[in-house]
């Protein structure tokens, strides 16, 4: 199953042209500083956080544990993407439909219509369109330097930001492979076969990559040069805290969300062991410092998603979002606000969201139009 298909299933029962290009790798190491900054904050300042989210209108009783299904959805709010506050532009990088827009703000146009992913690599971008099975590599001066065919999924980065991860095939599905490679070009890509079809990265896991199927079977880590590992546990992998070691996702050997309620869960990725389980809980992305993973809560129409223990499983926070608002994709931008790309009535728009349900818009609104790529998205992103 696809990330798409897990996050539909969660959701539904489930300013200027660059003539000169910026080297992505400025961005790289832009982002790197913040991941690290972010991560010096004291133990406080964490508690705070979660004190302030403890407090807020939305908050999870004690008595729903992570072992039990979630509580009735909350009352929504009935708000148009138009009337919702304008804001600042997000603060990670983020696609404005060709153009790939820096977290610094600095926007380079790729050469390519319609693009869905996006990413530094190597000196250039990887880059995806809608419609096409292939994989792009442009240069630091956007020329293409090759177009391959993919196996799927979307792009994984390091937490430092300085590799990326990504999956080719055969354009009939064959000989899938993993490519792991320098976001700046300092380096040598390494690559290994995958032990499963129709595969995308997840995430890093010290010198591995988490990868899922999008059919069927278990997630595996690959490690160019050893044996891959599989995490039988689960069904699915949806993300990982690489410094935490852990891997977020879906429990194995489940019927389908419409005979049962999924059970989400966090997995111990050196052991394979379950940390914790939730039913009807479909985690998405760890937050930034890994205290707690995103997830929506299965069958909720409007949108519920809740912020998890990512240690404990423990519902810490719950955010209800606008009626009518259909879910495309989603992505912390630090540890208290989370950026997430919807459609309203034929109109798109990033939406901000602070921990306790407070809305503004990251972007201005465009029109949706289903048989083209939707216009703005977090990048990379795992959801096509």
């Amino acid at each position: 199953m696809s990330t798409e298909d897990l996050l539909g299933d969660a959701l539904r029962a489930r300013v200027d042209h660059t003539d000169h290009p910026r080297t992505p790798l400025a961005d790289v190491v832009s982002t790197a500083r913040r991941i690290r900054r972010r991560r010096r904050a004291t133990t406080a300042a964490v508690a705070a956080v979660v004190v302030a989210v403890l407090a807020t209108p939305f908050v999870l009783t004690a008595g729903n544990r992570p072992d039990s299904a979630p509580d009735p959805t909350p009352p929504t709010p009935d708000v148009r993407l138009g009337d919702v506050p304008l804001g600042d532009l997000p603060g990670v990088a983020w696609l404005d439909g060709s153009d790939y827009v820096a977290a610094d703000g600095t926007r380079t146009t790729l050469p390519l219509d319609q693009v869905t992913r996006a990413t530094p690599y190597d000196g250039g971008f990887l880059v995806t369109s809608f419609g096409d099975r292939r994989i792009t590599l442009l240069d630091g001066r956007l020329r293409e330097v090759s177009r391959r065919c993919y196996a799927g999924g979307g792009f994984a980065v390091s937490d430092d930001g300085l590799r990326t991860a990504y999956t080719t095939s055969g354009c009939d599905r064959s000989d899938p492979i993993l490519h792991v490679g320098p976001t700046g070009g300092d380096g040598g890509e390494r690559t290994a076969p995958l032990p499963i079809v129709d595969a995308g990265p997840v995430g890093f896991l010290g010198d591995g990559v988490v990868v899922n199927s999008l059919n069927e079977g278990p997630p595996a880590i690959v490690t160019p040069g050893d044996s891959p590992t599989h995490l039988d546990v689960l069904g699915t992998a949806v993300d990982v805290d690489e410094r935490l070691g852990l891997v977020a996702g879906r429990l194995a050997g489940e019927p389908t969300p419409e005979q049962m309620v999924p059970t989400g869960a966090v997995v111990d990725g050196s052991t394979g062991m379950v940390m914790w389980s939730a039913p009807g809980w479909s985690p998405l992305a760890f937050s930034p410092d890994g205290s707690m993973v995103v997830a929506a809560r299965a069958g909720a129409v409007p949108t519920v998603l809740a912020a998890l223990d990512s240690g404990t499983g423990e519902p810490l926070h719950e955010i209800a979002l606008p009626a009518g608002v259909q879910v495309w994709q989603l992505a912390w931008e630090d540890d208290e606000h989370l950026l997430i790309a919807v459609s309203q009535d034929r109109t798109e728009a990033m939406l901000r969201s602070t921990l306790d349900g407070t809305f503004e818009r990251a972007t201005d609104t465009a029109p949706y139009d289903e048989d083209r790529a939707r216009r703005f998205g977090p990048a990379p992103n795992k959801f096509p």
